[in-house]
This record gives C-alpha cells, structure tokens and sequence, in this order.
C-alpha cells in the first residue's frame, strides 16, 4: 500500500513537471491561441478592455504595432527565460554553474524591457546590455573562485587530473 502510494505521487509530480514543460513549449504559440489572425480577441476570451486600455493614441499596444505581435515576441522571450532559469535550476551543485547565469540575466532583462515598454530607452542600448552583462560575469566568476568550497573543489579536481 505504501509503494502504492509513492508510485502514485511520483506519477503526480511527474505529470505537472510534463504539464509545465508542454506549456512553456507553447508560449511562443500563445498569441495565436489567443486571438484571430486579425488581432482581435478569440470570442471565447473576455474583453476586459485591457488591451484597449494599454493601448495608447498612435495605436501602439507597449510599443509594439498589434497586441498580437506583443504577445508572440514577449512569450518567445518568457519561453526562453523559463528554459534558461531551468537550465540553472538542475546545474545546482556544478562548478560550472555560474556560466549559466549569463544568458538567464540577459534573457531577463530583456524580458523587462518588453513588458514595461523601454525598448525606445537607452537601457536597450547595447552599451548598458554589454557593461551589466560584463558586471554580471566578472562578479560571478570572482565570487566562484574567491569562495572557499569552490576553491577546494577546483583544487580537488586539478589533482584528481594528476
């Protein structure tokens, strides 16, 4: 009974897990799934008026041409962020870890930029990108080699190699 019921919520894990993973898969494919070719809401989505109301005079949605363009872009970006955090997530207890770091911090900032519309900033500009990257990086990898546990575990492996 006892095996039973473990069985039971592993299988229960590992459908959310395969839950969470089909639908980032499709956030790319959101904006399709939620409105018509034309960019109108689907009939069976409520209009709130959101979309409306965020829209400002020139007919911008955010900055963006169409409320649909917005959605395909933004949910490209959280797709690839989630993938990215996920990536950074499982690499726990690696000592290569901190490479990941870079592209999840590029991702999501870039992910801020979208959703609160700066891209006509100068935080979008590839000077800001590349000096928080560059900061992001030089503090990570000071950070992995200054801290004591990683210091032995590189000094582990380089006599291991021996």
């Amino acid at each position: 009974m006892k095996e039973l019921k473990s069985r039971w919520e592993t299988f229960n894990l590992n459908i959310w897990k395969a839950m969470g993973i089909i639908l980032c898969a499709l956030l790319p494919f959101v904006h399709d799934i939620i409105t018509t070719s034309s960019g109108e809401l689907q009939i069976w989505i409520p209009n709130l008026g959101i979309v409306e109301g965020i829209t400002d005079n020139d007919g911008l949605f955010l900055g963006y041409s169409a409320y649909r363009i917005f959605l395909a872009l933004v949910g490209m970006q959280l797709s690839s962020f989630i993938a990215w955090f996920l990536v950074l997530d499982f690499s726990k207890g690696k000592s290569y870890r901190f490479v990941f770091i870079f592209p999840t911090v590029i991702n999501g900032y870039q992910l801020l930029l979208m959703v609160f519309n700066l891209r006509q900033t100068s935080l979008n500009n590839w000077n800001y990108k590349i000096f928080i990257l560059l900061l992001v990086g030089v503090l990570l990898i000071l950070n992995f080699y200054l801290t004591d546990k990683n210091a032995k575990t590189q000094t582990k492996n380089k006599i291991s190699e021996y």
